[in-house]
């Protein structure tokens, strides 16, 4: 069987080394591409979480006026009820 230092020439493990380094380098490259897209899809789901906030604060306001119609609407009822019934 073959001695390993007899198989890994010096010129093979440069290649290899060559080969490693570049195969970082492009997984850097991808890496930082990466980041960038996240970037930019952190800011889309920021504007798409503002809006979803403000339909939710729409909604908000329009029940309290609701409610705040039937508190009324009720009152005025009672009170003519027992107005009435004086």
């Amino acid at each position: 069987m073959l001695n390993m230092r007899e198989l890994w020439t010096d010129a093979r493990l440069d290649d290899f080394a060559s080969n490693v380094d570049r195969r970082f380098d492009d997984l850097d490259t991808a890496v930082r591409d990466l980041r960038g897209e996240m970037h930019g899809l952190r800011g889309e789901m920021h504007d798409n979480f503002a809006r979803v906030e403000g339909r939710i604060d729409k909604l908000y306001h329009g029940i309290l006026w609701l409610g705040g119609g039937a508190l009324v609407t009720f009152v005025v009822g009672f009170a003519g009820l027992i107005v009435t019934q004086l």
